[in-house]
């Protein structure tokens, strides 16, 4: 003790502190010198060729199989880089072959257990993976290598993921299973991004643009199905413990050429497209709420044969009950401010329904031109609305849509087509039609209580338009004598079909008929309780229209009917009371009739009618 005070009294102690601190210096100093000067000999070939020799006869080693390295070193400032890596499988010449991997690490950080990959730059890969009949990989062989025995473990704290720029260029894998019988073939030219965000605990990822061109993708069979219960299945997983956070920003797909094949249920599915790119404002998981800011599809050719038919089993199948997720499930909210479709065709074939032979065959679709610009598109509570800018169509069948603008809307209380402007090479229609009604129901079960208001002017209506869509109406009339035929159309209407309001009518296009007139209609949907009210402006006609457009034996055999009439007056009343007041001009002279007709009692009806007949 007595030594120790003297020591200090004389300032040795500060002495000491100086000299370790400086013995600290130093070492600290020749440790860093040493470690920059292990990097930096990796770029020196003597060095890398010992690394690489040492590396390549471990592995060798290790998994009993060929393993050829031609390069490894560590690239400026901290990146590793390995080139030309082949390994050679078990049952296949080429298990793996890479032309060039960079790592972009960060050293420091790796030894404190969290990978913070600052890029991935990959570049001419092959691969080839094959699952056996028992369910086994090619490549277990290289995990068992390195699996640690169950004695061996010990717990661990989880190795953290950063990743940030992606790379890759020149990648092809493929995937012959032979336990379900799927083959898989992937090619791509290249595939860019940055991650911005992986966190696998918190269940949050974030993404930059994913730019990928020239996908060249082949799938045969059930790989689909087991693929994506497999996904859901880990999506659930992670969901349980937080629920999925994503950002991305856009993506931009370019020439895709995607294939799919199922011999068991004869789908056959090929997608091919010169681009394909979305900007992305936000994705809300959680709420099911997304905001898209624009979608372009280009250059797409689309072709789907489905196999698809009606059996008995099937359409008397009972509607099972949701599960209790599917009634947890939020609503999904939409907006898609911008979205187009350039040069797009599209073809699908039930195979299991013969082809029909007139009209649009809806099991049989062959679009040889869609093109869509659509604007503001909201998808919420029920309600679907937008902005088509401008659409154009045309199908196999003969639909030739040449433009089509409108502001469109379908809610449950309300559906609407305003500044409508519809052309094919025969029919245009223009302006507005505006439905209202107490609940979507009403459409089908209370057709009577639809509000409707309806501004149609200069307008024409193809017949064979109608037909091309409805081809069955050709077997009713007007369109089994008027196939060909082209309305011209200008009317305004409100009301309802119990009371509507007939504010003005203009028609014509069947031979020489012309109709004007205005008035109203209650009941129409209810023949016993129709009822009407009509100013007859001009309603003019000729015989053989009159027979083409009634059934046959309506009109008795000893009638005649003027070769060309026209009427102008009013009439009112139901379909067994009729009151009218109508002035007749035709080829065989004009008349003047007043007339009330009470049909209502059989055999005591009641007839009045005073006619001017001089004329005629």
């Amino acid at each position: 003790m007595q030594s120790f005070y003297t020591f200090v009294k004389k300032g040795n102690l500060k002495v000491s502190i100086k000299k370790v601190l400086k013995y600290l210096a130093v070492t600290g100093i020749s440790l860093g010198a040493v470690l920059v000067l292990l990097v930096f000999s990796l770029r020196l070939p003597v060095v890398q060729n010992f690394v690489k020799d040492r590396l390549v006869a471990y592995l060798q080693d290790k998994i009993h199989t060929k393993v050829h390295l031609e390069r490894v070193y560590i690239g400026f400032p901290n990146s590793l880089v390995m080139e030309h890596l082949y390994l050679q499988g078990k049952d296949v010449d080429t298990l793996l072959a890479v032309r060039k991997l960079d790592v972009g690490l960060d050293l420091p950080k790796l030894l404190r257990r969290k990978a913070n990959l600052t890029s991935i730059d990959l570049e001419g890969t092959r691969a080839n993976v094959i699952r056996y009949k028992n369910g086994t990989f090619n490549f277990d062989y290289i995990l068992n290598a390195f699996a640690t025995k169950d004695e061996d473990e010990s717990p661990s704290k989880p190795f953290i993921i950063s990743l940030n720029k992606i790379k890759l260029r020149d990648i092809a894998v493929s995937f012959s299973d032979l336990q379900q019988g799927n083959n898989l073939r992937v090619y791509f030219k290249s595939l860019d991004t940055r991650v911005k965000t992986f966190d696998m605990d918190k269940n949050s990822y974030a993404v930059d643009d994913i730019t990928m061109d020239g996908l060249r993708l082949k799938l045969h069979q059930d790989l689909i199905k087991e693929v994506a219960q497999k996904v859901e299945k880990k999506v659930d997983s992670l969901n349980h413990k937080n629920t999925m956070k994503l950002a991305l920003n856009g993506i931009n797909l370019t020439n895709f050429s995607i294939g799919y094949g199922d011999e068991n249920s004869r789908t056959f599915a090929d997608v091919n497209f010169k681009e394909l790119t979305t900007k992305i404002n936000r994705l809300d998981l959680d709420k099911n709420e997304y905001d898209i800011d624009r979608v372009l599809l280009k250059g797409a050719r689309i072709a789907a044969r489905l196999y698809l038919s009606e059996t008995k089993e099937t359409a008397k199948k009972p509607v099972t009950e949701k599960s209790a997720d599917a009634g947890k499930m939020v609503p999904v909210q939409l907006l898609l401010r911008k979205f187009q479709l350039d040069d797009v065709q599209v073809a699908y074939h039930n195979t299991a329904m013969k082809p029909t032979a007139r009209g649009m065959d809806f099991n049989h679709l062959q679009f040889g031109k869609m093109n869509l610009d659509l604007e503001n598109f909201k998808m919420q509570n029920g309600t679907f609305s937008g902005t088509v800018n401008r659409a154009e169509i045309q199908e196999k069948s003969g639909l030739d849509l040449q433009k089509l603008t409108t502001d469109f809307l379908y809610a449950p209380q309300q559906a609407y087509l305003k500044n409508l402007y519809l052309q094919t090479s025969k029919t245009l229609l223009r302006d507005e039609v505006v439905l209202r009604y107490k609940s979507l129901s009403d459409l089908t079960k209370n057709p009577g209580n639809i509000a409707l208001s309806a501004n149609i002017r200069n307008s024409k209506i193809a017949f064979s338009d109608i037909l091309t869509l409805a081809p069955d109406l050709r077997k009713t009339l007007p369109f089994t004598t008027y196939p060909a035929a082209v309305l011209s159309v200008t009317t305004k209407l409100s009301g309802t079909a119990d009371f509507l309001r007939i504010h003005n009518l203009q028609l014509t296009g069947l031979d020489k008929t012309v109709i004007v007139a205005s008035g109203t209609v209650r009941n129409a949907t209810d023949p016993k309780r129709l009822s009407y009210d009509l100013n007859i402006k001009e309603f003019s006609a000729q015989a053989k229209t009159v027979h083409r457009l009634v059934p046959k034996n309506t009109i008795p055999s000893n009638i005649t009917i003027p070769s060309f009439f026209s009427i102008r007056g009013w009439a009112k009343g139901t379909t067994s009371v009729i009151n009218t007041q109508l002035k007749i001009s035709s080829a065989l002279g004009n008349a003047g009739i007043n007339a009330a007709v009470d049909m209502r009692r059989k055999n005591r009806e009641q007839y009045d009618v005073k006619a001017n007949l001089q004329n005629l």
